[in-house]
C-alpha cells in the first residue's frame, strides 16, 4: 500500500493558498520565493522564464503595466511522483486592473504545476505552466 501523503498535500494546498494572497498582496520576490532556484516558468504567449531571479524580474516588469487583484488556484488533482515531487492539475482565476483600461479584467486557465520538496522541507514550484483559456 502506499504512502500516506495526507501532511504532503496539505502543505502543498497551504503553499499554493499562500501564493494566491503574494500575487495579490506581495513583492514580486515574495511570490518568487515559491519557486526552486532552477524553476521554469511557461505562460500562455511568453517565452519560458528561467530561474528564480528571471522569475521576479518577469514579475517586476508585469506589476508595472498591471495590478493583480484576486487570484486562486483551484486544485483538480494531486499525484506524488514519490517523496520528493508530486505534480498538480488545476485551474486559476485572475482578476486584475490596468491604468486606462475600464473596469477589471478577468481570466482564468489551466496549471501544470511541478512541486519539488526543497532540501530546507518546503514544496516549492519547479515548473509551472499556465494556460489561459480565452473569455467566454
Amino acid at each position: 500500500m502506499g504512502q500516506d501523503r495526507s501532511a504532503d498535500a496539505a502543505a502543498i494546498v497551504a503553499a499554493s493558498a499562500a501564493l494566491d494572497r503574494s500575487l495579490v498582496s506581495g513583492t514580486p520576490a515574495d511570490v518568487a520565493a515559491f519557486f526552486t532556484p532552477d524553476a521554469v516558468l511557461c505562460e500562455s504567449g511568453y517565452h519560458d522564464v528561467v530561474g528564480r531571479a528571471a522569475i521576479e524580474r518577469f514579475l517586476t516588469e508585469a506589476n508595472a503595466v498591471r495590478t493583480v487583484v484576486g487570484h486562486r488556484i483551484h486544485q483538480d488533482e494531486l499525484i506524488f511522483v514519490d517523496e520528493r515531487r508530486a505534480l498538480e492539475f488545476g485551474r486559476f482565476d485572475e482578476t486584475k486592473t490596468k491604468p486606462g483600461h475600464p473596469g477589471p479584467i478577468h481570466e482564468r486557465g489551466r496549471t501544470v504545476t511541478d512541486w519539488r520538496r526543497e532540501p530546507d522541507g518546503q514544496w516549492r514550484i519547479a515548473r509551472v505552466v499556465v494556460s489561459d483559456l480565452p473569455s467566454s
